[in-house]
């Protein structure tokens, strides 16, 4: 990546202060946490801590990895983490490929852990755009026809692409008086 991984975690594979106060900061102005491209326990640490405090968390290119578990785990430790409010995000350059930059797709591992998750906690992104990589729009389109194709509903499709990232985002609530 860019550099090295700022530590949330302290030596007792706890959250930091620091990350704390940022986390109950953001759920009381109600502004989401990405996790970022974390561990599996740094997310399950942040799940935790976001559902304790109530506010929203978005795991960022968590679910349906090509190379089997992602950030958010196993599809059972995902389950466990949509339990306690996380959203979890599927970036579709994993589903149609992204060319030589991410040559990885694989369309049935994506669309097995989707079927296997439910569409109720998880957010479509594209992370498309790459020189060598499908413009996100027609990545967007390419997705909702392979994923119809592949057996996943309208009605799941607009819960995926749509409603769930606004409701992680917040933009269905007002935000407290006093943010702007």
């Amino acid at each position: 990546m860019a550099g090295p991984n700022l530590p949330i975690l302290d030596e007792r594979g706890r959250l930091t202060p620091e990350v704390k106060k940022c986390m109950e900061l953001m759920a009381k102005y109600k502004i989401c946490v990405f996790t970022g491209h974390r561990s599996y326990p740094e997310t399950l640490a942040m799940v935790q801590y976001c559902h304790e405090v109530g506010g929203h968390i978005l795991l960022t290119h968590a679910g349906a990895m090509p190379w089997g578990a992602g950030a958010s785990g196993t599809v059972e430790q995902s389950k466990e983490l949509v339990k306690l409010g996380a959203y979890i995000e599927i970036a579709l350059h994993f589903f149609v490929g992204a060319a030589a930059i991410w040559p990885l797709s694989n369309p049935p591992g994506t669309t097995n852990w989707l079927k296997a998750m439910g569409p109720e906690r998880i957010v479509m992104s594209t992370d498309l755009g790459q020189p060598t990589a499908l413009h996100p729009i027609e990545g967007y389109r390419i997705a909702i026809r392979m994923l119809a194709h592949a057996g996943i509903s309208k009605e799941d499709l607009k819960i995926m692409f749509q409603k769930n990232a606004i409701d992680a985002l917040y933009l269905d609530q007002t935000a407290p008086s006093g943010v702007w």
